[in-house]
């Protein structure tokens, strides 16, 4: 029996390797996901503003955050928790490899450091927050007339869809930006060169990958987290502008927001040149941090309005429908408060739902808890954090504070820590008292 799973797995990678170009070679040659894919795929470029804006700066001698030190203990690992454990912010951003953090408070820079050879010039893949990105787009499109309205059906856009499944009628921009498509997609991030997130990451035609879609639920029936949905939300935005997503994204968004580097977005191969709007943008920190300032400004930068407020608004609404997923954005910690009344962190929201199902927490009563409050007799919920933000697959984060005028910016290679949480505590415990 081993022999032949050996033999088996010998004929797949040579099989593999003689398509250069197909799923199964690029996931074999390739492996998993990482920060910097971008030089895998063929690219387009989004151009730096030719009006570059800047972020005023702290003195380094007035950085209190360089060398505070505090209780960090937020660990995706709890084993990892020492109560005697103090670090400074620096010391704890270092723990998760290579990349990046800036903290801007009231448009000045207060906090800033590079590891593992990133500095301020360096991008990486973004990943999810990439999702964020679109969705600001589609809000730029809708403002524009190009999409006349969130409720059109993607067909709209997309026609030929209908041929694949007469579902499609039924699904709208809405659906998308709210990832409720109802679409059979499997977000499995495994190696499985088989799976629908392998053919939709290194497939070279992703469009072939949209037309054979079916339908598990009816479109609105359901929230469930896809990047298929972004995808598609892209592919409606390259209809309905007539141009290309890099080259819309850089005359909306990164000339107008006076963005410092060129920035890129990953497509499927060179011929086709469908952007991976779910996941693919390439950027670095100091940009993404003016993406912030714009959310915190309700869409104005600078006096003028680059996305309705209407549609900031729409993205940083606490409504549990789709637990806190709103527009592309999420509203809520990776934490739950357990029966004994304390926290326990994990990476992503998917873990979350993991332990409610083994604590036996209904659906229905997971979303309804928020710090300092309990519905009923039931100790077990969601916290609700005090801001908001875009996340990207290794712990890539653009957090927005209002309370605050606060923005937080981190990338990097992996995700050690819950870094929300990281976030909430940073800013409610000790940014009142050393700014």
């Amino acid at each position: 029996m081993k022999k032949t799973t050996t033999v088996s797995l010998i004929l797949l990678v040579c099989t593999a390797f003689l398509c250069p170009s197909c799923v199964l070679y690029r996931a074999v040659a390739y492996g998993s996901e990482d920060i910097y894919d971008y030089r895998i795929f063929p690219q387009d470029t989004i151009r730096r503003s030719g009006t570059p804006w800047h972020f005023a700066e702290q003195a380094p001698g007035d950085r209190l955050l360089d060398t505070l030190v505090w209780d960090a203990n937020i660990y995706v690992d709890s084993s990892l928790y020492d109560p005697e454990r103090r670090m400074t912010l620096g010391e704890l951003m270092a723990g998760g490899g290579p990349g990046s953090i800036i903290v801007v408070q009231n448009d000045t820079i207060k906090f800033e450091q590079y590891y593992g050879g990133f500095d301020r010039s360096t991008v990486s893949n973004i990943f999810s927050v990439s999702k964020s990105l679109t969705s600001l787009l589609c809000g730029v499109a809708v403002c524009e007339g190009y999409i006349r309205s969130t409720d059109d059906p993607v067909t709209d856009y997309i026609p030929e869809l209908l041929k694949s499944d007469t579902m499609f009628r039924h699904l709208t921009v809405e659906h998308l930006l709210q990832s409720r498509s109802g679409l059979k997609f499997n977000e499995n991030y495994s190696i499985n060169p088989f799976s629908g997130m392998a053919r939709l990451y290194y497939g070279p035609d992703a469009m072939a990958v949209v037309r054979r879609l079916k339908f598990r639920k009816k479109p609105g029936e359901e929230h469930y987290y896809s990047s298929m949905d972004s995808q598609i939300l892209g592919m409606v935005i390259e209809r309905a502008t007539g141009r290309s997503y890099a080259e819309y994204m850089q005359e909306k968004i990164w000339e107008p927001l006076g963005m410092e580097y060129d920035a890129s977005v990953s497509l499927d191969d060179s011929r086709h040149r469908v952007a991976k709007c779910y996941g693919g943008i390439t950027t670095c920190a100091i940009d993404l941090a003016k993406i912030g300032r714009l959310y915190l400004n309700m869409g104005n930068w600078n006096g003028r309005q680059i996305v309705d407020t209407a549609w900031v608004e729409k993205s940083i609404c606490r409504d549990n429908i789709n637990y806190f997923y709103a527009y592309c954005w999420y509203n809520a910690s990776h934490s739950i408060v357990n029966a004994e009344g304390t926290s326990e962190f994990f990476g992503d929201w998917h873990q979350v739902a993991e332990r409610f199902d083994e604590l036996g927490v209904p659906k229905d009563g997971r979303m309804f808890y928020t710090v300092g409050w309990r519905k009923g007799d039931n100790a077990i919920g969601r916290e609700l954090g005090p801001g908001y933000n875009a996340e990207g697959l290794y712990g890539q984060y653009i957090y927005i504070l209002p309370q605050k005028n606060l923005v937080i910016v981190r990338l990097g290679e992996r995700k050690r820590y819950e870094y929300v949480s990281c976030f909430d505590k940073l800013a409610l415990e000790y940014l009142p008292e050393v700014f």
